[in-house]
C-alpha cells in the first residue's frame, strides 16, 4: 500500500482525502454537535464547533482540586463552556447512567480531544455522522497520551494533527484529515499552541463534508504503529548519563509538566533550559564521570556520556527561575563537583503500555 502521505493532496497545507471529481456536498442541515474533552488545548476548536454547530454540547472531566489552596474548580473546557452558556456534562464514569443521559441527544456528530477516558463502543455508535477524534500525532506513530510531550523529547523533527474516526482500539481509527508540523526547537507548550490552532483549522476547513458525512478515510498501517504513554512526575528526573542531545530534548519537552530536575549537593534543582554545550571541546574530559561540573561562573556546563549540557536557567526549592549568571551569583557551585539524576524512562513502545507504567 503507498504511504499516507502518496496517498493525500496536499493543499492549502491541509492534507484531505478528496471527493471524486464533479461531486458535491449534499446540503447540510440542523447540526448537532457533541465534544469531549478535558484540556485546554482544545479551545480554538470549540470556539469553531460553537460557530459552525446549531447546538453544543460539551461533555468534560468532573471538577478537581488545583491551585495552592487545593480549591474544586472546573478545568478549562467546563469553564469556557459555563461562561458560554453551553449545555455541559460532567460524568465521572462512562457507564450507563452516562449513556442514558447522551442518547436522547441524538448527536449528530461528536469530536473527540484530549479527553482522558476510554470510550464504549455504545458511545461511538452513538453519533449519526460518526465520532471523530483528534489527535497530535504522525498517526500510526505515538498513538496514546502524551504525543506532543514524546515527539519532543525523542528529538524527532516533524510531527502532525490528524483527524481519525473513532474505532474502540486506541487511536487506530482511519484517517481523515493529516497536517503535518515542524517541531523545530519549539517546546512542548509552544507546540500545543500550534496544535491548537490547526485542531480548528481542520474542523474549518473540513466541516462541508464532516456535517455530509462525505469525509473519506484512509486505513491506518497497523504494522507501523507506536505508543506513548500517560506522563508521570518522576519523568522529571534528568540523567546525566544519557547524551546531551537527548537531556536538551526531555528539557524542552517538560518544560511545562513534569518539569525537568537534577540533583546538585543534595538539593533538587529544575531546569528549565539548556543547549547543547559549544565553545568546548571534550578532548581531557574522557575521564569524567557524567554530571561533573567543568565551567561554573559565566555559564553552567556540566559533562554527559556524550557531549556537554550547558544549564541556561534554573531554579532551588522555593526560590525563583534565574537564568544562570544570576543564579550562580547567588549561589555558587564548585568545578569538579557533580550533579546527579535518575534513569529516564521508556517513552515510547510497539505495544500500548501498562496501566500504571
Amino acid at each position: 500500500m503507498p504511504s499516507l502521505n502518496v496517498q493525500t493532496a496536499l493543499r492549502n497545507n491541509i492534507i484531505r482525502f478528496s471527493l471524486p471529481y464533479g461531486a458535491r456536498f449534499p446540503k447540510v442541515s440542523f447540526m448537532r454537535v457533541v465534544f469531549m474533552g478535558s484540556d485546554p488545548i482544545a479551545l480554538p476548536m470549540l470556539e469553531l464547533l460553537k460557530q459552525k454547530s446549531n447546538e453544543l454540547i460539551v461533555i468534560s472531566g468532573k471538577d478537581k482540586p488545583s491551585g495552592r489552596g487545593h480549591e474544586t474548580r472546573p478545568n478549562e473546557i467546563s469553564a469556557w463552556a459555563l461562561t458560554n452558556k453551553i449545555e455541559l456534562h460532567r460524568p465521572e464514569r462512562l457507564d450507563e447512567g452516562f449513556l442514558a443521559a447522551l442518547r436522547p441527544i441524538s448527536p449528530d456528530l461528536i469530536f473527540v480531544m484530549a479527553y482522558g477516558h476510554l470510550l464504549t463502543q455504545a458511545v461511538i455508535d452513538l453519533p449519526r455522522l460518526g465520532l471523530w477524534n483528534v489527535h497530535a500525532s504522525a498517526l500510526p506513530k505515538l498513538r496514546g497520551a502524551s504525543p506532543i510531550e514524546t515527539a519532543i523529547a525523542m528529538g524527532a523533527e516533524t510531527t502532525a494533527v490528524d483527524l481519525i474516526k473513532m474505532k474502540l482500539a486506541l487511536d487506530s481509527g482511519p484517517v481523515g484529515v493529516s497536517v503535518p508540523l515542524a517541531i523545530g526547537e519549539k517546546t512542548a507548550a509552544e507546540l500545543r499552541c500550534t496544535v491548537a490552532d490547526v485542531s480548528a483549522e481542520i474542523i474549518k476547513k473540513n466541516w462541508p463534508a464532516l456535517a455530509a458525512g462525505t469525509l473519506m478515510t484512509i486505513t491506518q498501517d497497523e504494522t507501523q504503529a507506536t505508543y506513548c504513554r500517560i506522563l508521570r512526575k518522576d519523568d522529571g528526573w534528568l540523567d546525566p548519563s544519557a547524551s546531551a542531545q537527548v537531556l536538551v530534548n526531555h528539557i524542552r519537552a517538560f518544560a511545562e509538566w513534569p518539569g525537568s530536575a537534577l540533583i546538585y549537593a543534595g538539593e533538587r534543582l529544575k531546569i528549565y533550559s539548556a543547549q547543547v554545550g559549544k565553545g568546548k571541546t571534550l578532548e581531557g574530559l574522557q575521564d569524567k564521570d557524567p554530571g561533573t561540573v567543568i565551567e561554573a561562573s559565566e555559564r553552567l556546563v556540566i559533562t554527559t556520556s556524550s557531549g556537554l549540557l550547558e544549564i541556561l536557567s534554573l531554579q532551588r526549592p522555593m526560590g525563583k527561575r534565574l537564568d544562570t549568571k544570576s543564579f550562580l551569583r547567588g549561589y555558587p557551585i564548585k568545578v569538579g563537583e557533580k550533579f546527579f539524576g535518575k534513569p529516564l524512562r521508556a517513552l515510547v513502545d510497539k505495544k500500548p503500555f501498562p496501566r500504571g507504567y
